[in-house]
């Protein structure tokens, strides 16, 4: 976050599953910070991304037409759907993989 801060970053909003993590970010710089919902049954994941993002980006300050970058790297299938509806039309999604414990 911080490097992302030296480049000019406007608002650095950051999401997680767990609550301490959350915290961590946002006391390491993120604007804004909050643990990610759980999807309710039966919504599919583009619902429930679509869902979410309305609610968090306008908690964050944010225009809920979506943000410029995302940087996505828990590999979790949920966090992928919702990193695709954060981002506008023309932005940019990064996604990481945790390599942590597989082989090559």
């Amino acid at each position: 976050m911080a490097v992302a801060q030296a480049f000019g970053i406007s608002k650095i909003i950051a999401f997680d599953v767990i609550k301490k993590r959350v915290e961590f970010a946002k006391g390491f710089g993120a604007d804004y910070a909050s643990l990610v919902p759980h999807k309710p049954e039966g919504a599919t994941y583009h619902e429930w991304a679509e869902a979410w993002k309305v609610s968090a980006l306008t908690e964050a300050g944010v225009d809920s037409w979506g943000v410029d970058v995302v940087v996505e790297a828990s590999g979790a299938e949920a966090a992928m759907h919702a990193g695709m509806s954060f981002v506008h039309i023309g932005g940019t999604c990064e996604y990481f993989r945790p390599t942590h414990g597989l082989s090559p």
